[in-house]
């Protein structure tokens, strides 16, 4: 069960996306560049766009998409198509926005993609890249090394909203006391 609190952050997070890019959405006909399993879909269709269609190089992300689709039992305008985003099956000019959140560090063609949004975009058109996942955006570095240190290091609890249960130093820890209850404290590879 998602917490209502969640989702209501993910919405947010996706009206400020569109918010900062001065992105109507609203009889739009967009398309969402590595859409994964199609949440933001959902956003902009019940934002009021024509369409989404959504295209992702994950056939098994899209397939839950189109269950959840087929569960929720909307008359939805989206549509799921497996493909590479350096490779749009779309005509020249199809779409008013073309759209990549939380996808571009992964694609394995960056260039091939901007040149196939430029090409499906119409004149005027707009495209929108949000990525948190970028390394180089020093206060997502942060927060990553800040999560990283916590599961390594400790102490256990919540970071980020990541549950540590037993930090990794524990653990290989009593791994090596597990396999070799021979050796004594100092000769633990581990000992400082």
């Amino acid at each position: 069960m998602i917490e209502p609190s969640c989702l209501w952050r993910y919405i947010q997070h996706k009206l400020d996306i569109l918010e900062l890019g001065r992105t109507d959405v609203k009889d739009a006909v967009i398309l969402d560049a590595g859409c994964g399993f199609g949440m933001t879909w959902l956003v902009l269709a019940l934002l009021g766009a024509k369409e989404v269609h959504g295209v992702d190089i994950h056939a098994p992300w899209l397939h839950t998409f189109e269950v959840y689709l087929a569960e929720l039992n909307l008359d939805l305008p989206v549509y799921p198509a497996f493909g590479d985003v350096a490779r749009l099956n779309y005509p020249s000019g199809y779409s008013d926005i073309a759209l990549s959140i939380e996808a571009v560090s992964h694609y394995r063609c960056v260039l091939g993609f901007i040149r196939e949004a430029h090409r499906v975009l119409k004149k005027g058109g707009i495209l929108l890249v949000a990525d948190g996942n970028n390394k180089l955006n020093p206060l997502r570095a942060v927060k990553v090394r800040r999560i990283w240190r916590r599961f390594e290091e400790g102490p256990p609890g919540e970071v980020n909203g990541h549950k540590v249960k037993t930090p990794y130093v524990v653990m290989r820890r009593e791994i090596i006391q597990q396999e070799f209850p021979q050796l004594n404290e100092l000769e633990h590879p581990l000992a400082c």
